[in-house]
């Protein structure tokens, strides 16, 4: 059978995630490294044994006969390294970290490429091709949840800009697997307790861009009848903890993610937790991959390292192809669009400049300073919750609470 060989351009944090799952992978061979941090690049090279490295992909590409092309990098720099990537030489399949890119402009651009070089072009939404979520999408298709009728989505407690273009940008399409593809959106941001302005909008953490709300709430209809409730909210202390999908049935419900775990309720509640949540036990068939226990690698990546495998193979699209990354692109800036448009937005969106960019300009505002998305999260936080206390105070003594416009469906 056919060994696959892989590139990695970026070997960060994600980018060793990524390349130890590979390596466990008996039909994937890491070939090279790529990076231009010569010393995080030596350690990698080490690690992993592998003798090929370079300072520029595009030496990369020249030198070294690969199948795949796996960007772990930066939010900011997953658009130019893909575009750059399949302009000067495409593979067969581009593996890109999440989320897709920090524009969908970028987004439409780099599914453009794809299709056009017949390369896959895949997101690392890699919790959807995990065990949980096949066994769950299993229990849903045989009906042991009764049908389907609404899914609850909740981040990590994340600033809610933060939360979303992070942990929810997985959720979204996640959700996208039971849920079909977004017909609508209605949503809200607010920050420091009141509704989110443009004055609020800012430069995310670690290159994600342009971002806005503190909390973010927002309820999504679907193609086929379902309703999505997204619950993106900064919390105390932010944890694995908060984050789950739930998805409820006539019959039931199946709970995600929360633990990395699969969880059933079987039955309807005549009152509150009369029907409690119970652990499913995954089958060893379900569970072990090349002889890898899933509870052992909850992080998924070697599932997603199976799927793409799968996809060279059969030749089709990934389960969390550039076409579903872009797909929930466009539910992320839906949300704001909708809060500061006060109106539900239907899919697809329009394209053009970013939704917030164009909120700033509307306000006459400037760009928020780009120095603010080198800072890690841990670094960032304090400056824009003290920005928030700061647009609390009172000015020349009186405090003024601006209402809310009623939402417009």
């Amino acid at each position: 059978m056919t060994t696959y060989r892989v590139g990695f351009l970026g070997v960060g944090p994600r980018g060793l995630s990524q390349a130890r799952a590979y390596m466990l992978h008996p039909r994937v061979e890491v070939a090279a490294l790529c990076d231009v941090d010569p010393e995080r690049l030596g350690a990698a090279a080490a690690e992993f044994g592998v003798e090929r490295t370079y300072d520029d992909y595009r030496a990369m590409l020249d030198q070294e006969n690969l199948d795949i092309v796996n960007i772990p990098t930066r939010t900011d720099l997953h658009a130019p390294l893909t575009i750059g990537v399949l302009e000067h030489r495409a593979p067969r399949a581009v593996i890109v970290e999440k989320p897709m890119a920090t524009s969908l402009t970028d987004a439409d651009r780099m599914q453009e490429l794809a299709e056009a070089n017949g390369t896959r072009l895949a997101i690392h939404h890699q919790m959807r091709t995990t065990p949980t979520f096949n066994v769950a999408d299993r229990l849903i298709n045989a009906g042991e949840i009764g049908p389907l009728t609404t899914i609850k989505i909740r981040g990590k407690g994340y600033y809610g800009g933060y939360d979303l273009l992070n942990i929810g940008t997985h959720m979204l399409n996640d959700t996208r697997r039971y849920a079909g593809h977004a017909r609508s959106v209605v949503a809200t941001c607010v920050t420091g307790g009141r509704p989110t302005t443009a004055a609020d909008i800012v430069e995310g953490s670690y290159g994600f861009g342009l971002l806005a709300g503190e909390n973010i709430s927002a309820l999504y209809e679907f193609e086929n009848g379902l309703t999505a409730f997204a619950e993106m909210h900064r919390r105390s202390e932010p944890g694995n903890g908060w984050m789950h999908i739930k998805i409820y049935g006539e019959d039931g419900a199946v709970c995600l993610h929360n633990s990395r775990e699969l969880f059933i309720r079987r039955g309807r509640d005549e009152v509150v937790d009369d029907t409690p949540w119970e652990k499913y036990e995954l089958a060893d068939e379900d569970r072990y991959l090349h002889g890898h226990d899933y509870y052992d690698h909850p992080t998924g990546d070697l599932w997603m390292a199976e799927e793409t495998v799968r996809v060279l193979d059969e030749d089709r699209e990934h389960e969390c192809s550039g076409i579903e990354g872009r797909a929930v692109m466009e539910m992320m800036d839906g949300a704001w669009v909708s809060h500061f448009s006060r109106s539900r937005v239907d899919f697809p969106l329009e394209r053009g400049e970013h939704p917030l960019r164009k909120e700033l300009a509307k306000a006459g505002l400037p760009e928020p300073d780009p120095e603010r998305g080198k800072l890690r999260y841990g670094d960032w936080l304090p400056g824009e919750l003290a920005r928030i206390e700061a647009a609390r105070q009172p000015k020349s003594g009186h405090l003024v609470v601006a209402a809310a416009e009623p939402t417009r469906l």
